[in-house]
């Protein structure tokens, strides 16, 4: 095997497809595609020939940028508004984004040209495939880096939720609107798809409206991440109210951006002078001192376990050094799903960590 071939780059991705492609004679076919493939072409001229690779996909075409970030942004920005201002001069048809960011292999193809694989193309296709026509979709994993750029940037996005494509994956999406465009009202899950750790959270004899705690959980996913199921199920445990819950929530958010995004995203005021509320009962079996003293033993079982699933024998290591320096179990599960470069080995390591946590509460 050549040695570049054992190398993971970490790439943004752009895949787009012709809606309704199939549909279309062969005819019509030929002529979108030629169209289609030279507004490509033009768009990439202005980019060095080894900062991206091309993979042509029949019905649409995926490009994985070894740059910037922004350069994926900006390419599929600049495809989607050459095919507007060219409405009426070019083949009637329509076109959907999605862009993700994650780890790809660059092989050689039978033609001895390089050849991308792995999770970073395969997550952007099912991205795309959310998308409606003309639309930009982006995955959480690109907007967490692309959207702290500036806030001209952030700007340009719209939290849309989770979705879960037919392998029941769930993918946290955000759309591309033009600015000053409204932004959409946060979605709802799909209830079908939901994680256990959410259905826990969403439970009917915690007295909430689960309308009400889906949107407090998707403000607070987007303000912190993964680690939102297991705070908000700790805090509807123990809340008798609204207000309390609120309380609760904003006492957990400790730093002060995080927690002024979160009530935001809520119509609400930040909350900084929110009453302190006695803090959520540790799970029980604590072990050890000082840093780590908060990490159930049980937990650092459980994490073991499902590390040792894509890491092997050296999971051991990682967990000892986490548990160790982790003020939290938030902060101790953040380090260890830091180690994973795979974006589906990740997430399923981060719902069974939420499964776990939730099980010790």
């Amino acid at each position: 095997m050549n040695r570049s071939e054992l190398r993971t780059w970490l790439s943004s991705v752009t895949f787009l497809d012709v809606v309704g492609f199939s549909k279309r004679s062969i005819e019509e076919q030929l002529e979108i595609k030629r169209h289609l493939d030279s507004v490509m072409r033009e768009q990439l001229t202005a980019i060095q020939r080894d900062d991206y690779i091309f993979l042509d996909r029949g019905d649409g075409a995926a490009v994985c940028f070894l740059v910037e970030p922004e350069t994926a942004f900006f390419f599929a920005l600049h495809v989607r508004d050459a095919l507007s201002l060219s409405a009426g001069e070019r083949p009637s048809y329509d076109i959907r984004i999605g862009i993700n960011l994650g780890p790809i292999k660059i092989i050689r193809d039978v033609n001895g040209d390089k050849a991308p694989v792995g999770e970073g193309v395969n997550c952007a296709a099912r991205v795309m495939d959310f998308a409606g026509p003309n639309e930009i979709l982006v995955a959480r994993s690109f907007y967490d880096v692309i959207g702290c750029q500036s806030h001209e940037f952030d700007s340009l996005f719209s939290y849309l939720g989770v979705r879960a494509d037919k392998h029941v994956r769930q993918f946290e999406l955000y759309e591309v609107v033009p600015p000053g465009a409204p932004k959409k009202p946060l979605a709802a899950p799909e209830p079908a798809v939901e994680s256990p750790a959410m259905a826990v959270t969403l439970a009917p004899e915690y007295r909430f409206d689960s309308g009400y705690l889906g949107d407090i959980r998707r403000a607070l996913a987007r303000a912190i991440g993964p680690m939102a199921d297991v705070i908000l199920s700790r805090a509807v445990k123990h809340s008798g109210s609204e207000d309390e819950l609120l309380d609760r929530l904003g006492n957990a958010l400790h730093d002060p951006d995080q927690r002024k995004a979160f009530f935001s995203m809520l119509g609400l005021e930040s909350r900084d002078d929110a009453h302190p509320v006695e803090p959520c009962p540790p799970p029980a079996n604590l072990e050890g001192a000082g840093a780590g003293e908060s990490i159930d033993a049980q937990l650092i079982d459980s994490a073991r376990n499902e590390l040792a699933k894509n890491l092997g024998p050296i999971a051991a290591v990682l967990v000892k050094q986490a548990a160790a320096s982790a003020p939290d179990a938030q902060a101790f599960v953040g380090q260890l799903a830091a180690k994973l470069t795979n974006p589906g080995e990740r997430a399923r390591f981060e719902v069974a960590m939420r499964v776990a946590i939730t099980a010790i509460d």
